[in-house]
């Protein structure tokens, strides 16, 4: 794509008055060196393929007369040795190999990786100071500048005669003329004011398309341009890294890449733009990870008295760039009032992402009034207005930062091959938004989103990116989905998986799908990541299966590059299959990596599931993109899981502490977790034994752990008691059999005198007020003895149905017989059913010093006790009326009273029998009505609406029935009537009071009839 926005302008400048002009001549640079034409061997004729350097092209273009000439760049790159020649006159300047590539313009380098690397792959000369590029446009006439598919560098336009600015190009000059970038890529440059850019002087006019100013320093203000009076129109291009940073690690086989992608810096402001007493129009473009002390990414002014017209930001994602140093400024600065952001028809702020800046605020518009709101932009915090005034559109979008959704590693990386962002002349996409983004189809109105500037950054269109049917544009630089989304379709979420075939091959489907957006253009690719796919970053690794290999068969056959068509919106793939082989080993399972590529013109991810996409090298198109990858397993004979090692244990009452032993079997590659706990049989937890719940923790190839137990010991004649130790919560495997043990306590107490309760059970009615439970002494009474005796909640619990109790009870030595305590039990007036909790005995001993008796507890030593309810379903549910009348499209009243206040939720769900006919709770427009535990509320509302009109004479009936649900008892149970309701026609009789009409007019919706006749009034009073 080619964007020469100034043509028009300049053309009627050139032929205003201009003198005549010779033929415009071409020029063709075929050599690297930086020679001029005075030197040996160097001479560039329009139109011939002699030996022809860039220096000397534009001094035969220069000295052309006035023609608007034309250099064609044919080789790789420059290495330019010193400033080039003063362009004075209109010039288009570009480079191309044929395959896209951009020529790089380099100030003079040494070799960086090796010796085929130079130009802008290598480092820079710190030595020798000069710039790139330099235009004077202060002759008699306007000039036209283009430069188209370069990559300019290392410039460095510091304390130099240009007042140290534009380290790549500097545009100056007292005649207002035509900058045209389209295509170009300003990286590493430095300057004192516009890093890599300065347009100053004239009311220049500069255009920049699908380019990339990135890396770019400046000492003083504008990181990477600085514009000063005139116009400049940014589309479509990256301010900020020339790719997600980090993303791409250093290998072997990596394209070479510009040594640097960092964002720009300014060591006053503006680390992104400084625009002075300029009019700005940012639209589709990217401005991300610049630095500056103040306006982090664009600072507006307006110096020597000058005003900066309204600036215009449509569709911009401005966004992680960051405060330098101690500074406190925000990602937009306007220095003075008459430099602002105002939101109006002629100068939009609209649909932009201003997001997760550092700063004083995501965007604070410094000594404006005026609010920064245009309407659907995202900001990612609320103190995104103009002097903290409150938001004006509800069409804004103030999110933290965190659910703004960025999927950094999903930056598309291009070294200019074929199918890159350079074939398309646009910036690439280095901040991409994920599926789960509110910016997402976010703009739904007809707005500046939906004119010509829809297209994304990357000259995607507006498409559906949510899957609801409708195409809205997003919210930034990045149309989700603008390209398909593509990725995997596993059977789960842990991926893909097959059971090793018993004998044979088994054959996986691995279908692939494009979610949402538009039909992808270029075929994909299915492959596994083994030793068959090369030039992987090293950080992909294989899966523990073994790939065949020299013919010779193991756990399956390697994907190599198995082409997947273009596919359509919505449409799947199932070409590429893994075929997995029968073996006679018994093993575990086993992983098989795979990788989808080939995605230049594709959104890639796994998704639509928003995490981070990996790189990997597209071989067809030259550059780093970004792909997916998925996990096969294959599922081996092997079980693999924990278990007890032996069932049956039994241990003395004296035993003390001892371990279960757990293995673990299957794969023991890495590490795993199970839990160890218990549960009460005879023996009770905490009485007889003790067992915390353990998580033990299996290290890779650990095989057994202990579960510790311990037994506790008393004087209490009983038999062999019970419990269970159990395994379960794997991390990995499953529980095995046998995945619990019982484990048995062996007595080896005998009593001369025991306690026992009288009975094992008691029934008690609420209204009682207490019960009395008797502890019985039996057998040698020789020696003092005690017992306690407690109580335990079950359905019933303390301070509700009864008072919790615990007693010690003595008998002297000599002493027999039986002892009682009272518990209370206490009355309520809710019919909650029958309740039981325990007594319980425990804590016997001998209380005689030196005496040998043993005491012991017996049977029974616990009770349940039952407290019966004695409460009425007294509670009631009525109906204010059993039918209602309702005419046409109208609606209707009628309540529902609760009889006494609730003690929990009592839910009452409204349903009819018509769908015509609709009834919902008057408090939240809902189908069910809740009167709240405890509300005094006891009477609630319920609107009857009909959207049906029979036709005359006729009527339509529907039944509204009730379904209560509640856990207060007296509700809980309880049946409402059904309550029947009678449409009848709009012109039909009226019907009686109470109802509404779809008509209007009244309560009836029955218009009165107003009839003026010869002077005669007179009036049809409804009827009723």
């Amino acid at each position: 794509m080619r964007v020469l926005r100034g043509l028009a302008v300049i053309s009627a400048l050139l032929l205003s008055g201009a003198p005549a002009l010779s033929s415009a001549a071409t020029y063709v640079v075929n050599a690297t060196d930086d020679g001029s034409l005075s030197g040996l061997g160097v001479a560039c004729p329009s139109g011939a393929l002699t030996r022809c350097t860039l220096r000397g092209a534009i001094e035969a273009a220069q000295a052309n007369g006035e023609s608007a000439n034309t250099i064609q760049l044919q080789v790789e790159g420059v290495a330019v040795q010193s400033a080039l020649p003063t362009i004075t006159k209109s010039l288009s300047i570009t480079g191309s190999l044929g395959s896209g590539a951009p020529t790089h313009i380099a100030r003079l380098a040494s070799v960086a990786r090796g010796s085929s690397d130079q130009y802008c792959y290598g480092i820079s000369n710190a030595g020798t100071v000069y710039p790139l590029f330099s235009v004077d446009a202060s002759g008699s006439s306007s000039i036209n500048v283009s430069f188209e598919n370069i990559l300019a560098c290392f410039g460095d336009a510091r304390t130099t005669a240009r007042n140290g600015a534009g380290g790549a190009i500097h545009f100056s000059g007292s005649k207002p003329s035509v900058l045209n970038l389209v295509n170009v890529r300003l990286i590493n440059n430095l300057a004192d004011v516009g890093g890599a850019l300065s347009v100053s002087g004239a009311a220049h006019e500069a255009y920049i398309s699908g380019s990339s100013l990135s890396g770019n320093v400046a000492t003083g203000g504008g990181g990477a341009a600085f514009f000063q009076n005139g116009k400049v129109e940014i589309r479509a291009s990256t301010i900020g890294p020339y790719f997600a940073t980090g993303t791409v690690a250093a290998d072997a086989a990596a394209p070479k890449l510009p040594f640097s992608a960092d964002g720009n810096s300014a060591g006053t402001g503006g680390g992104g733009l400084w625009v002075d007493t300029a009019s700005l129009s940012l639209i589709r473009s990217f401005v991300v990870a610049n630095t500056a002390p103040q306006g982090s990414a664009l600072v507006l002014s307006a110096s020597g008295g000058g005003t900066t017209p309204p600036a215009t930001l449509i569709g911009n994602t401005i966004a992680r760039n960051q405060i330098s140093g101690s500074g406190s400024g925000s990602a937009i600065y306007a220095a003075n009032a008459s430099a602002s952001l105002p939101a109006t028809a002629t100068a939009p702020f609209v649909g932009n992402i201003v997001a997760d800046n550092s700063g004083s605020g995501c965007v604070a518009i410094i000594g404006n009034t005026v609010a920064d709101t245009g309407g659907y932009n995202l900001f990612s915090d609320g103190s995104c207005t103009a002097g903290g005034a409150t938001p004006v559109l509800p069409e804004n979008l103030y999110r933290p930062s965190a659910t703004i959704f960025w999927n950094i590693a999903a930056g598309r990386v291009t070294s200019g091959g074929v199918g890159g962002f350079a074939s398309r002349g646009l910036a690439p996409s280095v901040l991409p938004i994920v599926a789960e983004s509110p910016a997402v189809d976010f703009v739904k109105s007809s707005h500046q989103l939906k004119d010509a500037n829809k297209a994304d950054a990357r000259g995607a269109a507006v498409v559906d990116g949510n899957g609801d049917g409708l195409a809205v544009a997003d919210i930034g630089a990045y149309e989700f989905g603008g390209y398909g989304l593509v990725g995997f379709v596993p059977q789960s979420s842990a991926g893909y998986s097959i059971g090793e075939p018993a004998s044979g091959n088994a054959s996986l489907p691995l279908p692939i799908k494009n979610f949402v957006g538009t039909a992808t253009t270029s075929a994909l690719r299915v492959s596994s990541i083994d030793a068959s796919l090369a030039a992987l970053p090293s950080s992909f690794s294989p899966g523990s299966a073994s790939p065949d290999l020299a013919g010779k068969l193991n756990d399956y056959a390697p994907l190599s590059s198995v082409i997947v068509s273009p596919l359509a919106v919505g449409a799947s793939d199932n070409t590429a299959k893994l075929l997995v082989h029968a073996d006679s080993l018994s093993e575990a399972d086993e992983s098989v990596r795979l990788l989808l590529s080939g995605l230049d013109n594709v959104d890639a991810d796994v998704q639509p599931s928003g995490s981070s996409t990996p790189f990997c090298l597209d071989g067809s198109a030259g550059g780093y993109y970004p792909c997916a990858t998925q996990t096969a397993t294959i599922t081996g004979d092997l079980p693999s899981g924990f278990q007890f090692q032996k069932t049956g244990v039994a241990v003395p009452e004296a035993g003390g502490t001892f371990g279960l032993t757990v293995v673990r079997t299957g794969d023991l590659s890495s590490a795993a977790t199970v839990t160890c706990s218990a549960s009460s049989g005879t023996a009770v937890k905490n009485r007889d034994f003790v067992v915390s719940d353990q998580v033990l923790s299996f290290a890779a190839n650990e095989s057994s752990k202990l579960c510790v137990v311990s037994v506790l010991q008393d004087a209490v004649v009983e038999s062999t008691e019970t419990f269970t130790v159990n395994l379960s919560a794997p991390s990995k495997g499953s529980i095995l059999t046998p995945g619990s043990e019982t484990v048995g306590i062996i007595d080896d107490d005998s009593a001369d005198t025991v306690l026992s309760l009288s009975q094992a059970s008691y029934s008690v009615n609420e209204a009682a007020g207490s019960l009395t439970v008797t502890v019985t002494r039996s057998g040698d009474s020789s020696a003092a003895v005690e017992v306690t005796l407690a109580t335990q909640d079950g359905a019933a619990v303390d301070k509700t149905d009864y008072t919790a109790t615990s007693a010690t009870l003595k008998w002297d030595a000599g002493a027999s017989g039986s002892q009682t305590v009272n518990i209370p039990i206490l009355q309520n007036s809710i019919k909650d059913g029958s309740r039981q909790f325990s007594v319980l005995l425990g804590g016997v001993k001998n209380d005689t010093e030196g005496s040998s008796k043993k005491v012991a507890l017996a049977s029974p030593d616990s009770a349940t006790v039952t407290i019966v309810d004695d409460d009425a379903s007294t509670a009631g549910i009525t109906l204010s009326t059993s039918s209602v009348a309702i005419v046409g499209t109208g609606s209707s009243v009628y309540s529902i009273t609760l009889s006494q206040v609730p003690s929990a939720d009592v839910l009452i769900a409204l349903s009819s029998s018509d769908s015509s006919v609709v009834a919902t709770s008057a408090d939240n427009g809902t189908a069910t009505l809740k009167f709240p535990a405890g509300s005094t509320t006891l009477t609630r509302s319920v609107n009857v609406k009909s959207s049906a009109n029979p036709a005359s004479g006729s009527t339509l009936t529907a039944q509204i029935s009730h379904s209560v649900t509640s856990s207060d008892l007296r509700y809980g149970a309880a049946t409402v009537a059904k309550v029947t309701v009678t449409v009848g026609s709009t012109n039909s009789v009226p019907p009686s009071s109470g109802s509404t009409g779809g008509g209007g007019g009244g309560a009836l919706g029955w218009p009165s009839l107003l009839v003026l006749a010869g002077g005669l009034l007179l009036r049809r009073r409804r009827r009723g």
